[in-house]
C-alpha cells in the first residue's frame, strides 16, 4: 500500500502512478462497529513493480548503480540498507483468493489480550483485483510463532467470524516475513556516525507497518542537507537529524505511547469509532493514519515572498512552544497542532493572526510573543473538544465513556496548558485570557440550550482574541485594536458559514465534520440563516429545495463576512499585517464564493 502522502512524494521524483487505481476509503473495524474513513487516496502495488519505477527514475536522474565498493572515501555516507539489526517487532503478509473488499482497505486493531503487557497488532487487508486481496499482520514485541502461514490462517480465521466476506477466501502461495522496523527516535539519529534514512532508521509505524512515506521524506531531507554542507558531513548530520526529528514530531511517540497503554488507547479507538466529533475524528487519523493528519483543515495560506522570512520563523517558534508542551503526554495532539514542524505550515491557525495583529502598526514582531501564541492555539484546540454535543452512549468497558473520557482528558490538559503558559509569558492578559474562556463557554452552553446564540460566534470568538491580543502586545493604539478585533470576528464567521457551504456542497469541511453532524451537534450556520430552529433542520436536510435555499443563504453569508473583512484590512496601517490577513482571507473562502473577494484581493495587493 502507498499512501497519499507517499504518493505525492513519489511523483515529485517522477514516479508516475497515474495507472494505477487510487483507493480512497478505509473500513475501521472493531468488534462493536465499523468505521468508514474517506479521503485516503492510497495506491495499490505490487512491490516489484514499484522498485523498477524507482530504479528507472533514479536512472533518469542521473544515479549510477555498482556493485563495486569505490577507492576513495566518501565524504557523506547515507546508510539506506532496511531494516536495522534490532527491531520492534515483526510484520507478515500474504495473498488470498475470495475475497472481495470492493475497492476498500480494511483496518483491524486486533483487540487486546487479556495481559495489560500485550502490544499493539493490526491487520491491514488490501484488495486486488479478480477477488484476490493481500493480508499483513503488524505486530510490535515477540511472535507468538515464526510461521507467517499458520499467523495468518489464524488472522484469516479471526476476520471471518463475524465478516462472511472472507468465507471463501483460500490462500493462492506462502506467506513472507520480516521485521517491523519501529524504534525511530531523535536521540538514536543525531548519534548515528551516518546519514540513516528509511527503515534503517526505524521509520515504520507500527500500526500500520507503513513506512514508504517516512523512507522518502528522509531521503530528501538528507540530500538537502548534504547540499546545505557539502564539505561537513558533521554539520549535514546534524541539520538532517533536526530536520527529521521536527517533521516527525509526535508521530513515533504517538505509536509508542499507545503501544504502553494499548488496553487505553483500542478502547478509546472502539467507543469513538462511531462518532464524527471533530476531535475524536482527528484523533484516529494521529493515531492510525499519521501520515494523513494533513487533511484539508491544514489548507495552506498563501503567504508568498518576502513574508514568508516573517511568518516562517515565527510559527516554528509556536511550534517548538507547543511540541515542548505535549510530545510527552500527549504526543498524539502535538501530531495534531503541528503536523511536522521541519517546514513550518502556513495554514489556518491562530498563531498567524497573532502575528498580523503584533504587525498591525507596522512593528517588528517579539520572537518571545511566539509564546503566547501557541497557548492561544493550544486553547483553541481545546475548545474543539468540547465544540458541539455528542448524543449519550453506553459504556464500552468497565462502565466507562471512553470516547467521552478523552474529549474530557484531552480538551481540559489543553486549556491548562494555555493558561500556564499565558500566566508564564504574558501575565497582562490573563485576565482577558480566562474572560475569552468564559465567553467561549457561555456561547457553547446558549447554543446548546435553547439555541440562543449563533453558531458563527463560537468561530468568531475564536479568531478575534488572538488577532486582538496580538495587536494588544503589539503596542498598537486602541483604534487598531478595535480594527484588529473586528477583522477576526468578521474572519470567524465566514469561517463558520464556509464550512457549511462546503458540507451542503458534498465536500470535505475543513474540520473533517459531515452535514449531519454539524446539525447534530449545532455547530451549524444553517437554522441561523435560514430562520429554522435547529431541531427541524435534520428532517429538512432531505429536501432538495431546502438544501438549496440553505446553501445559496450560507454561501451569501460568507460572502458578506469575507467583504466585511476585506473592508476593515484595507485600514489596518503595517502593509506587512495587511497581506497575511488578505491571505488568511483568501484560504477560508470556499472555491465557490471565491470569485468577487478574489478580485478585491487582487486589487488591495496591487495598492501596496
Amino acid at each position: 500500500m502507498i499512501s497519499d502522502v507517499a504518493a505525492g512524494r513519489l511523483a515529485d521524483l517522477g514516479v508516475d502512478l497515474s495507472d494505477r487505481p487510487r483507493i480512497g476509503q478505509f473500513e475501521l473495524r472493531f468488534p462493536a462497529c465499523t468505521r468508514t474513513i474517506t479521503g485516503s487516496g492510497a495506491v495499490i502495488m505490487n512491490a516489484g513493480t514499484l522498485r523498477g519505477r524507482l530504479a528507472e527514475a533514479a536512472m533518469r536522474a542521473g544515479a549510477e548503480f555498482t556493485r563495486e565498493q569505490a577507492d576513495t572515501a566518501a565524504g557523506h555516507v547515507v546508510v539506506a540498507t532496511g531494516a536495522p539489526a534490532v527491531s520492534e517487532g515483526f510484520a507478515c503478509a500474504g495473498r488470498f483468493g475470495g475475497i472481495d473488499l470492493k475497492e476498500r482497505i480494511l483496518l483491524a486493531p486486533v483487540t487486546p489480550a487479556a495481559d495489560p503487557r500485550s502490544k499493539p497488532a493490526m491487520v491491514t487487508v488490501l484488495p486486488g483485483s479478480d477477488g484476490t486481496a493481500t493480508i499483513w499482520l503488524s505486530r510490535l514485541g515477540a511472535a507468538s510463532t515464526t510461521n507467517p502461514d499458520l499467523l495468518l490462517a489464524e488472522t484469516l480465521a479471526a476476520l471471518a467470524e463475524d465478516d462472511s466476506r472472507f468465507d471463501d477466501a483460500h490462500s493462492l502461495g506462502p506467506a513472507v516475513s520480516g521485521s517491523l522496523p519501529a524504534g525511530f527516535s531523535p536521540q538514536r539519529l543525531g548519534e548515528a556516525s551516518e546519514l540513516v534514512v528509511g527503515d534503517a532508521a526505524g521509520l515504520v509505524n507500527p500500526f500500520t507497518g507503513e513506512g514508504l512515506g517516512a523512507a522518502l521524506l528522509s531521503g530528501r531531507l538528507a540530500a538537502d542537507a548534504i547540499a546545505r554542507y557539502p564539505e561537513d558531513p558533521s554539520a549535514a548530520r546534524a541539520r538532517y537529524a533536526q530536520q527529521l526529528s521536527a517533521e516527525y514530531v509526535g508521530y513515533f511517540e504517538t505509536a509508542r505511547h499507545a503501544a504502553r497503554r494499548y488496553h487505553l488507547v483500542w478502547r478509546m479507538l472502539e467507543a469513538a469509532a462511531s462518532s464524527d466529533h471533530v476531535f475524536l475524528t482527528r484523533a484516529r487519523r494521529a493515531v492510525l493514519l499519521p501520515e494523513g493528519t494533513e487533511t484539508v483543515s491544514d489548507q495552506r495560506v498563501p503567504i508568498e515572498g518576502r513574508d514568508r522570512g516573517i511568518t516562517g520563523p515565527f510559527l516554528f517558534g509556536c511550534d517548538e512552544v507547543q511540541i515542548a508542551t505535549l510530545r510527552v503526554q500527549w504526543p498524539f495532539l502535538a501530531r495534531l497542532l503541528v503536523s511536522g514542524s521541519g517546514f513550518p505550515r502556513h495554514r489556518l491557525r491562530s498563531g498567524l493572526l497573532f502575528l498580523a495583529g503584533l504587525l498591525a502598526e507596522d512593528g517588528t514582531p517579539d520572537a518571545g510573543r511566539a509564546t503566547p501564541a501557541a497557548a492561544i492555539e493550544l486553547a483553541t484546540l481545546g475548545t474543539l473538544a468540547f465544540h458541539g454535543v455528542e448524543e449519550g452512549r453506553p459504556a464500552t468497558s468497565r462502565s466507562v465513556d471512553w470516547a467521552g473520557a478523552t474529549l474530557v482528558l484531552a480538551g481540559d490538559f489543553l486549556l491548562s496548558q494555555g493558561s500556564r503558559l499565558i500566566a508564564e509569558s504574558a501575565p497582562e492578559l490573563s485576565y482577558a485570557f480566562a474572560d475569552w474562556l468564559a465567553e467561549l463557554s457561555e456561547l457553547r452552553a446558549e447554543r446548546l440550550g435553547a439555541g440562543t446564540s449563533a453558531a458563527a460566534a463560537v468561530h468568531a470568538s475564536l479568531m478575534e482574541f488572538p488577532a486582538r491580543t496580538g495587536a494588544l502586545l503589539g503596542g498598537s493604539g486602541s483604534e487598531t485594536v478595535a480594527t484588529m478585533r473586528g477583522i477576526g470576528n468578521a474572519l470567524g464567521e465566514a469561517f463558520a458559514y464556509a464550512e457549511d457551504v462546503l458540507a451542503l456542497s458534498g465536500q470535505r469541511t475543513r474540520l473533517d465534520a459531515t452535514l449531519v453532524t454539524m446539525v447534530a451537534t449545532r455547530t451549524s450556520t444553517i437554522p441561523d440563516v435560514t430562520a429554522t430552529s435547529p431541531d427541524l433542520v435534520a428532517g429538512h436536510l432531505a429536501d432538495r429545495d431546502f438544501k438549496a435555499i440553505a446553501l445559496a443563504a450560507t454561501r451569501q453569508a460568507c460572502t458578506d463576512a469575507l467583504e466585511r473583512a476585506r473592508a476593515a484590512i484595507a485600514s489596518v496601517p503595517g502593509p506587512a499585517a495587511r497581506r497575511i490577513l488578505l491571505a488568511y482571507a483568501t484560504a477560508i473562502q470556499p472555491a465557490d464564493v471565491a470569485t468577487s473577494f478574489m478580485c478585491n484581493n487582487h486589487n488591495q495587493k496591487g495598492k501596496e
